[in-house]
């Protein structure tokens, strides 16, 4: 039996700065670093979780420092803070977006913002606070959500950076 496009799953991978554990289930706002933004494949779930582990688990863990607060957005209302970008984060999303296109990757967002356009940050939400300048980046998660818009996320993979 196929499953029909809306059943399929969208993904999305980031680092999260609280520990995410491999089948916790979460709505937004949850502070991350986000490397590809979300996406779609026609590889069954499986096969995207099972590349995606292999494929990230050679990175090493490295430190990523924060940089100066700004606003984003079409409407430059969203707050966020930006990532002094490493060169291992730069490298890191370069791979990503290589892992992508070997998955048949298409994205699911109208301006990915990815290549040239990334700029990695964490977007500043009401009543949480970011407590240290810097943050060891040290796993990467691949996020799942329904296509069809419910608002709950789940984690379905982790690869540790060595």
């Amino acid at each position: 039996m196929s499953v029909s496009k809306a059943e399929k799953s969208r993904f999305w991978i980031a680092f999260f700065l609280d520990e995410m554990p491999v089948g916790a289930e979460f709505t937004p706002g949850e502070l991350h670093i986000t490397l590809i933004p979300w996406f779609v494949t026609d590889a069954s779930d499986d096969e995207v979780i099972d590349s995606f582990s292999k494929y990230f688990s050679r990175f090493k863990a490295f430190t990523a420092h924060l940089g100066e607060k700004a606003k984003f957005g079409p409407k430059k209302d969203a707050p966020i803070t930006l990532i002094k970008q490493p060169y291992e984060l730069d490298s890191l999303h370069s791979a990503s977006l290589h892992w992508f296109e070997q998955i048949g990757g298409r994205w699911a967002v109208k301006n990915p913002y990815v290549g040239s356009e990334y700029k990695p940050h964490i977007r500043r939400r009401r009543g949480t606070r970011l407590s240290q300048n810097s943050m060891l980046v040290d796993s990467l998660t691949l996020v799942s959500a329904a296509r069809k818009e419910d608002h709950l996320r789940r984690v379905v993979a982790k690869a540790v950076l060595k």
